[in-house]
């Protein structure tokens, strides 16, 4: 990706961009976001108050003599496009923005990160970092309890205006979670550890409980490189009340990602293991208040690595949307990796699991994993992760917008066989004349990458804005001219149709089309 090396910003092929009366904007966008081609991986996604988007992420940085890691928010628009970046202070080195969701929006409408920090020659610190509701960096606040390392995970604000910060730390001895709780101005109040013995323990998430304490989830080792989904249950100066592990006989490497519903219970994200080849479901566990398991849902086949890492609420006591990573199969795990997201009811039914992941003409399958995702106002999601087209580098912060169908061009649920979706081949597919005459013939071209292999047959699909899908026919070969007769058959409706080219398991492509 030759452009990628001498810009700012990178946009594969621009945004997949859609909208119309009543349907939500979908995008996909990749940033290269100090133009270094160095690692940069997507955390954490939190909407403005302008309804804008505040992205999250890690990034490295050069500037003589060192290669820092950067805090960094970068703020877009509703559409996805860059209005500004802002990162933590070159002066504290090293700063690291937790994990999967790691951020919470504050009372003033800005962002708290959980994370640490790395001075040369020193220990990691706890850090609370905080960037205002522009995403411009406002301060950080360190924490180093003792002399030993302290790395922090994740952070939400408490009703009395003051923050909790988890993550783990060695100061007992071991690799055990942990709990700091701070006043309004950031000054330490208490701190809590967790865990055993000779094992190691990480807490990776927390929330509020509604009795004024906290729930915690990560994972618990229960024998050497053994561990278990782990969920606390900790009251407001954080001394346990319950805590239990969550899983198979098997090592369930994933954590529990762990959010608070509308009715004061937790709910989980994650994988779990089905034999000891650690090949992991993803799954979603809701826990009781007592800490039973109130249901437990899995979803798809047992692969290496797949697991979800974050689970919100659409709405208080609706739907689920949650984020992770899905890999190919169990013997090409190294080979394709693709961002997850999942819709259930309440319940944790599923309705729909689709697979996001990219191809051009230099990488012919791009990886990308997703760790956080939230429900927008226009109905619709935006998600954050990594795009990443070798395993270790030109790693990106990818962005994905899609509508309440997980869809990037309206209609792609009507299609079915299809759950993995391409997501930067929109310029692949061409339509002219547009708009055309209600009973004309459309001419269409398409120019697939070289090293594009169909999974079976192309066909290109017509849907219409209400849902129907009114027009499908099969097309030879991926690059060349082809037409679309709008006049055989059932005649297609003035109005406005989603066009969608696919495979047997794949959207690939789409446009829209408006008949007069």
């Amino acid at each position: 990706m030759i452009g990628k090396k001498h810009l700012l910003i990178l946009s594969l092929t621009g945004c997949l961009l859609q909208q119309a009366a009543g349907q939500s904007v979908a995008f996909n966008e990749r940033f290269d976001t100090f133009g270094q081609m160095l690692v940069q991986d997507g955390w954490a996604v939190e909407l403005a108050q302008d309804s804008g988007i505040l992205a999250i992420h890690m990034s490295y940085f050069n500037e003589a003599p060192w290669q820092y890691l950067l805090t960094t928010v970068s703020r877009h628009t509703p559409s996805g496009e860059l209005i500004s970046v802002a990162h933590s202070p070159l002066a504290m080195y090293s700063t690291y923005c937790g994990w999967a969701n790691c951020t919470a929006l504050t009372a003033g409408g800005g962002v708290v990160v959980g994370g640490s920090t790395y001075h040369p020659g020193d220990i990691q610190r706890a850090a609370l970092i905080f960037f205002d509701n522009t995403g411009a960096f406002d301060t950080m606040m360190e924490y180093q309890p003792d002399q030993y390392g302290w790395i922090g995970r994740q952070a939400r604000q408490t009703p009395d205006g003051g923050f909790v910060l988890c993550g783990e730390t060695t100061s007992t001895g071991y690799v055990d979670g942990f709990l700091l709780k701070t006043n309004p101005q950031g000054e330490l109040e208490w701190v809590q550890t967790y865990g055993g013995p000779s094992y190691r323990d990480f807490v990776m998430t927390v929330d509020l409980s509604p009795d004024g304490g906290y729930y915690l989830g990560g994972q618990k080792e229960l024998s050497p490189f053994s561990f278990d989904p782990w969920v606390l249950r900790v009251d407001s100066l954080g001394e346990i009340i319950w805590d239990n592990t969550y899983g198979s006989p098997f090592d369930d490497g994933p954590n529990a990602h762990l959010t608070t519903m509308a009715d004061g219970l937790p709910i989980f994200a994650g994988g779990l293991a089905t034999s000891s080849a650690a090949r992991n479901v993803p799954c979603l566990v809701k826990i009781t208040s007592n800490g039973d398991v109130a249901w437990e849902r899995r979803y798809g086949e047992a692969i290496a690595n797949t697991t979800l890492f974050a689970v919100k609420e659409i709405a208080p006591g609706g739907d689920l949307i949650a984020a992770g990573q899905h890999y190919l199969s169990n013997v090409q795990v190294n080979s394709m990796r693709s961002g997850t997201l999942l819709r259930t009811t309440s319940e944790g039914d599923s309705l729909w699991m689709r697979f996001y992941h990219y191809h051009d003409a230099d990488v012919a399958q791009g990886r990308g994993t997703l760790r956080d995702v939230l429900p927008t106002p226009d109905g619709g999601f935006i998600a954050v992760g990594t795009a990443s087209s070798t395993p270790i580098h030109d790693q990106d912060l990818w962005l994905v917008k899609v509508d309440e169908y997980g869809c990037l061009v309206p209609g792609c649920n009507i299609i079915t066989g299809m759950e993995t979706q391409i997501t930067n081949l929109r310029e692949a597919l061409k339509v002219w004349p547009n708009p055309v005459v209600q009973g004309g013939t459309v001419q269409m071209e398409l120019q697939l990458p070289e090293n594009f292999k169909p999974e079976g047959t192309l066909r290109l699909s017509v849907v219409g804005s209400d849902g129907r899908l009114v027009r499908e026919q099969p097309v030879q070969g991926t690059t060349g001219p082809f037409p679309l007769s709008l006049g055989e058959g059932p005649g297609v409706r003035p109005g406005l149709y989603h066009l969608h080219l696919s495979d047997n398991t794949r959207w690939i492509s789409g446009a829209k089309l408006v008949v007069e």
